[in-house]
């Protein structure tokens, strides 16, 4: 995936996703998550859901998604999709797709459940989505700002990539 190498063991991926009912945001009643889950549909551009399904992901079930709050041109949002495997290559950049999402393998993530065999990484992605949902955003909603602070904290160098305009 773009300069990151990784292998996979797609048997054991799609048999961890056929033991997950739902995505992380769909566990969770706070406005950041049900707006994401609102937008799942939209979020993921077709390349992305490609590589997902390569790796036997299910894009309907993200493994752990972030609302970190608002930015100029929408909500930043990040998460991962978890898969059995291990990094091969780390590179050194992520993929862009478009102003909006980028994503890339990593090996520093939340839990993932149980149902993944060992060695797990991710997918982790980035993106910046509007306000869709159909009440006004209260900051101090949701029980994500504690989390959210904590991985902004551990992936500020990301974070800042994404905010910077790509020349």
């Amino acid at each position: 995936m773009g300069d990151q190498l990784v292998r996979f063991d797609l048997d054991s991926t799609v048999t961890a996703y056929l033991g997950t009912s739902q995505g992380d945001a769909d566990r969770c009643s706070c406005q950041g998550c049900r707006n994401f889950a609102l937008q799942r549909n939209a979020i993921y551009p077709d390349g992305f859901r490609e590589i997902l399904g390569r790796l036997g992901v299910d894009w309907h079930k993200e493994g752990e998604a972030v609302h970190y709050g608002p930015k100029a041109s929408g909500h930043l949002y990040g998460g991962w999709f978890y898969f059995t495997g291990e990094l091969i290559e780390k590179g050194e950049s992520c993929i862009r797709s478009g102003e909006e999402f980028q994503y890339w393998i990593g090996t520093s993530f939340p839990r993932p459940p149980d149902v993944f065999r060992r060695p797990v990484v991710a997918v982790e992605f980035l993106a910046v989505l509007p306000w869709s949902l159909g009440e006004a955003y209260d900051p101090k909603a949701g029980r994500q700002m504690s989390k959210a602070k904590e991985i902004i904290r551990r992936y500020s160098g990301a974070l800042e990539k994404l905010a910077k305009p790509s020349s």
